[in-house]
């Protein structure tokens, strides 16, 4: 009886998979699949433009996300809308991308009173101790977790589905999007090998031959925030050069060029390399880690659009109405936007004096969070004055443009800040008042903001305040 046991364990152990992403089972498509062209964006009023980026931070940037689409949604413009119906995009990493899917699945409701908003469904609720829980006291899973084919990033999907996300898949969110005009959600991961900022869209999956349609939604948000060590990298089969691809993939025109284009276009080279990483026959699998690593402000893609054309997709169709890849070019270029806002919302924290006070070893996990964090804290900062830099090089043009940047290290009031500089970058649940810490900060950093408030200015048609906004706007 014991050998009986001992096998059905083992067989269920071997049987423990979670599926891989699907194939393309027909050709390249533009109008079909969670991507940029299907939305109703590009075709939408879109004079008035607002990107979000929501960072990294565990559930401290989810719930700063979270307020500032609160202090949005409080913001009225002068036809009685609110600011948040004009969110056109959110590009978001790790943490942040819980706050933008549910968003973009649920709109408003997310931010109504109830049992059912996004305060009761996530950031109180104890997710870090329900994953230890799923991983070292269910049984049930040890057996699962044997498996070579199922580990930490499986029980973590499941864990995001039950949560927040339900069975909701990428087709859901096309759906959402299409019906309520929201915006265009873009969840961001690392390629671990490549080293490469990898979307959760149509677009990054054509290349690799996969059907993103029926994934679901809580998958991107475990790869988004999948922190080395802490957790495996999630897999992804790459069919580029499977027989089971049906895909007519090819290389866009821009490619023809890109190696020598470095003294013109600069990000060429690196896309280059970046796609033909995923054409090459050997690499059949992706492994994604945290956005995080790549990008922690979730700014890289937003600003690429802003600057280029190129994407990873061929365009199709008359220049002023094409179907592209994720580009702003055609609506800057023909004078579709008006006004361009982007609100960088990063949530990156300096906690409590801790290694410094000791010259005792630090521990594994505290190096590692060192050396990762470091680095992106600087590339976050980079981001932010290339943005600054690129909105100033256009000043005087037919589109005004306006960048703000909510981060804490910008908080004069030393209360608020002790307050979200000590909330963890975990999944823990908040407590009270770091909620509301991070709700003050939300609302603190916003409207100190000169640009945001020259732009809710200048969208009222009323005198602009004392405050003056970057460029002499």
């Amino acid at each position: 009886m014991r050998r009986l046991t001992l096998c059905a364990l083992l067989l269920t152990a071997a049987c423990a998979q979670y599926p891989y992403n699907p194939p393309l089972v027909k050709p390249q498509n533009l109008s079909e699949g969670y991507r940029w062209a299907t939305t109703t964006i590009p075709t939408d009023d879109n004079r008035l433009f607002v990107i979000l980026t929501f960072s990294g931070g565990g559930t401290r940037a989810a719930g700063l996300g979270y307020a500032v689409l609160q202090q949005l949604a409080a913001t009225k413009l002068a036809d009685g809308t609110s600011l948040l119906k004009h969110v056109k995009v959110i590009s978001s990493v790790s943490g942040g991308t819980f706050a933008a899917m549910d968003y973009g699945l649920r709109g408003e409701a997310i931010l109504s009173a109830g049992p059912d908003n996004f305060e009761s469904a996530f950031l109180t609720k104890p997710v870090q101790s329900d994953l230890i829980h799923a991983v070292f006291f269910n049984p049930a899973n040890w057996i699962r977790l044997a498996s070579p084919n199922f580990n930490r990033i499986d029980l973590a999907t499941e864990l995001y589905q039950k949560v927040l996300f339900g069975n909701n898949t990428f087709q859901n969110l096309l759906d959402a999007q299409r019906n309520e005009h929201r915006p265009f959600i873009i969840a961001n991961a690392t390629e671990l090998e490549l080293g490469a900022q990898f979307q959760w869209t149509q677009d990054q999956f054509d290349p690799i031959c996969s059907d993103l349609t029926t994934l679901p939604v809580a998958r991107a948000a475990a790869a988004s925030s999948a922190f080395p060590v802490a957790f495996p990298p999630m897999v992804l089969k790459n069919y580029a050069n499977d027989p089971q691809c049906k895909s007519n993939y090819t290389k866009p025109s821009w490619t023809a060029t890109a190696r020598g284009d470095i003294y013109t276009n600069p990000q060429r080279p690196r896309q280059i390399t970046e796609l033909e990483g995923y054409l090459d026959p050997a690499r059949t699998y992706l492994h994604l880690l945290d956005g995080g690593l790549a990008d922690n402000i979730g700014l890289r893609g937003p600003y690429h659009a802003m600057l280029s054309g190129d994407t990873f997709v061929q365009p199709q169709g008359p220049p002023e109405n094409q179907l592209s890849g994720f580009t702003l070019q055609p609506l800057i270029g023909f004078h579709k936007i008006d006004k361009l806002l982007v609100i960088v919302v990063n949530a990156g924290a300096s906690g409590p004096i801790s290694i410094d006070a000791t010259s005792k070893e630090p521990s594994l996990m505290t190096v590692i969070g060192g050396i990762s964090g470091t680095p992106m804290d600087n590339y976050s900062s980079d981001s932010v004055q290339d943005l600054i830099d690129l909105f100033a090089a256009r000043f005087g043009q037919p589109t005004k443009y306006y960048p703000v940047v909510i981060s804490f290290p910008l908080l004069t009031d030393k209360s608020v800040r002790d307050v979200v500089n000590n909330i963890g970058t975990s999944f823990n649940a908040l407590t009270p008042d770091q909620l509301k810490g991070l709700k003050d900060a939300a609302d603190i950093l916003i409207h100190q903001d000169p640009c945001f408030t020259k732009f809710v200015s200048d969208v009222n048609g009323v005198p602009p305040p004392n405050q003056k906004c970057a460029f002499g706007q």
